[in-house]
């Protein structure tokens, strides 16, 4: 099985790791002899993705083929559920989540994976302000819509943990309630992802903390450039081409502007 789900690549253990980290962690095309907890972990996850595709190779995994990537099961308090790190190529995910929301969490990893690898995500020192958050939004709401759409999708295969992990959890539930309306009142699951892209936006604190994160990352990078302000704007087709369905068909979205100002929070 590990086999199956590992593509090819060489390894690459990630910077901040410990000496422990070769048990912690798996590089793609290099499967463990003899995994450990962590590392088995890791590998049930993985294949509770795969085992939705059919026929082939389910399309989250399809960039693991194509460049090394370290997934790593990481137990420091870092605040975090996971991350994605594209000039590393790290998936880190937190070694404190149960197996369902572990299964959760790699999802919306890996999509943001599919999303770096379809070169959906410019310099963002390139970029101007309004534009970069724009961009982030929407790489986060759409990541969080197809994690949704995998949650459902295992609850139907008869797998309900995903999808009990995700909407039990207060950032996430709003996000799994639009899409469970959709999908009960039209019965098409891009409706629905479409309906929980839309509600990645309605939490006003989500929103407000990516705003801040963001806006502090853009003007540190334009700090350490020297630049005076980028102006470049996003691609007219950004939208397009990020909100595909896994398989590459379409999902409407249309994510509202970002406010000029922060919003209050709570």
């Amino acid at each position: 099985m590990a086999t199956a789900i590992l593509g090819a690549g060489a390894p690459i253990l990630p910077a901040w790791a410990e000496p422990a980290a070769n048990a912690a962690c798996l590089v793609t095309g290099h499967p463990p002899a003899s995994p450990s907890v962590a590392q088995a972990r890791l590998l049930a996850a993985l294949a509770r993705v795969a085992d939705l595709a059919s026929p082939g190779r389910d399309p989250l995994l399809a960039p693991l083929d194509d460049r090394a990537v370290t997934l790593c099961l990481d137990d420091r308090p870092t605040g975090a559920l996971g991350y994605f790190a594209p000039d590393t190529a790290e998936i880190v995910l937190d070694a404190g989540l149960e197996d369902d929301g572990l299964f959760v969490v790699l999802v919306h990893e890996l999509r943001h994976l599919q999303q770096d690898r379809r070169g959906l995500c410019p310099a963002p020192i390139d970029l101007s302000r309004a534009d970069m958050l724009q961009m982030v939004f929407a790489l986060e709401a759409d990541a969080q819509a197809i994690t949704t759409l995998y949650a459902w999708r295992k609850r139907a295969a008869g797998d309900p943990g995903p999808w009990q992990a995700l909407s039990g959890h207060e950032a996430f539930d709003l996000i799994g309630d639009s899409f469970a309306a959709a999908i009960a009142q039209s019965g098409d699951p891009a409706q629905a992802t479409a309906a929980a892209f839309s509600a990645w936006y309605a939490e006003e604190a989500r929103v407000d903390r990516y705003y801040r994160a963001t806006c502090s990352d853009w003007y540190d990078a334009q700090d350490r450039e020297h630049r005076l302000g980028a102006t470049t704007p996003l691609p007219a087709d950004f939208s397009a081409a990020l909100c595909q369905m896994p398989d590459g068909a379409p999902y409407d979205c249309a994510p509202p502007p970002p406010a000029a100002k922060p919003p209050t929070a709570p």
